[in-house]
């Protein structure tokens, strides 16, 4: 007899993180998958309302916690967030604090022994822990793949090192389109009037230039062809995640490959 499909979720510590992820760990247990989110202490609240009605439905939803080692990493005691975080200064602090989990993850996943983990794209050591059980490890990627093509063009190409300033725009290599940016909307790692990039706000935006990008998407020719765009993309959306859709089907594929693969290991 199949055993019920376990998969742990462990997304970083990090809002734009936690809460897709979430929502993807419901996905699959309305397919009869057992979740469990794996967080840390400060997070757990957040994590329990938001599987509470999932729970109450009959799901099998549950969360673990982990202790994030804020003072042994540099930060201030009580940091477990990204969104704590009150300078950019801090982030490499942070994300080393979070490689010092790997510890503690694999001695839930001793204890646990899920059949699979989806582990969040800034937790690369999380493919060693998962491998020492050979169980699989699924990356999960809170960028779109557009935003990952660029990403990589800049990094492979370096664009940005032939201008004369970080207001000075160049074209990113290998995109189909005239895409411009400046060095100083690089991300450094996680437009409305935003003239350079920052995780935390640096510089008062004009109110101006809010309404010129308002403007931009309510009124004029360019907005209508925004907004049918829009529309035509939510309908594609909608069917894919329909039965027989194209996420409906590879997310079947999906289970059946880690069923498959618990029918060999077992």
């Amino acid at each position: 007899m199949v055993q019920q499909l376990h998969i742990f979720f462990f997304p970083m510590l990090a809002h734009g993180h936690m809460l897709p992820t979430l929502d993807m760990a419901k996905v699959f247990v309305s397919r009869g998958i057992k979740a469990t989110m794996i967080t840390t202490h400060y997070h757990v609240p957040m994590f329990e309302k938001a599987i509470q009605r999932s729970k109450e439905l009959g799901f099998d939803i549950s969360v673990r916690a982990l202790k994030f080692p804020s003072s042994d990493s540099g930060l201030p005691e009580g940091i477990e967030s990204l969104d704590q975080l009150k300078s950019d200064d801090l982030i490499p602090a942070f994300i080393m604090a979070t490689t010092k989990l790997q510890a503690q993850l694999e001695q839930l996943l001793e204890d646990c022994r899920p059949n699979c983990i989806v582990a969040d794209m800034f937790f690369p050591w999380a493919t060693e822990a998962a491998a020492k059980f050979g169980i699989p490890r699924l990356v999960f990627g809170g960028t779109s793949t557009f935003a990952l093509c660029v990403g990589e063009s800049l990094r492979r190409n370096r664009p940005f090192d032939h201008v004369s300033c970080d207001t000075e725009p160049f074209l990113v290599p290998e995109i189909p389109h005239q895409i411009q940016m400046t060095r100083a909307k690089i991300a450094i790692h996680d437009s409305v009037g935003a003239k350079e990039w920052s995780r935390v706000t640096k510089n008062v935006i004009k109110g101006e230039d809010i309404a010129k990008a308002v403007e931009r998407i309510m009124v004029g020719e360019e907005a209508i062809q925004i907004r049918v765009r829009s529309k035509v993309l939510k309908v594609a959306a909608k069917k894919s995640v329909e039965e027989g859709g194209s996420s409906y089907s590879s997310f079947n594929a999906l289970i059946q490959d880690l069923s498959a693969y618990q029918s060999t290991t077992n």
